[in-house]
């Protein structure tokens, strides 16, 4: 079990974003790293294998994305102004920060999902919030330990 970020939206051209410390301009990965702190850049991927069967249980929308980072409030402006800047009017956009549940059984499956499910915490953001409150709420949301859908308007 572990922590699984994600965006979720219904934007089928929402726009990877690649951390210049991790990956080349080709969208090669690259191996080696000037510190450890690189690691912990934030990147948005679109899942391409079909992602956790968590997912579905935690929203709707139909196009996953990871979300690779060690969050901090600079990385959180980051993932704020990437969303912002590449958000289409009619599209649905949420940020989700899951417990992967237990697959040991079905049964051990089915209770570690319903307890995440019914611990999530639920927050509303407007893409018009200026970027330096936006950043601060994002923080304090990611800081916590709680399980998180906040959605994007």
């Amino acid at each position: 079990m572990s922590v699984y970020y994600f965006l979720s939206t219904s934007d089928k051209n929402f726009p990877d974003l690649l951390s210049p410390k991790k990956h080349r301009p080709d969208g090669s990965a690259l191996n080696v790293f000037s510190c450890e702190e690189d690691l912990y850049e934030l990147e948005i991927i679109k899942e391409h294998t079909g992602g956790y069967r968590d997912i579905p249980f935690y929203t709707e929308l139909p196009f996953i994305y990871t979300i690779d980072w060690q969050f901090t409030k600079e990385r959180c402006l980051r993932l704020f102004e990437h969303i912002k800047a590449n958000a289409e009017g009619k599209n649905k956009y949420e940020l989700h920060r899951i417990w992967l549940a237990n697959c040991i059984s079905k049964s051990s499956f089915r209770k570690d999902i319903q307890n995440g499910v019914d611990s999530v915490k639920k927050i509303s953001l407007s893409l018009n919030t200026d970027r330096e409150s936006a950043a601060s709420i994002l923080a304090e949301a990611f800081s916590g330990e709680d399980f998180l859908q906040i959605t994007l308007y």
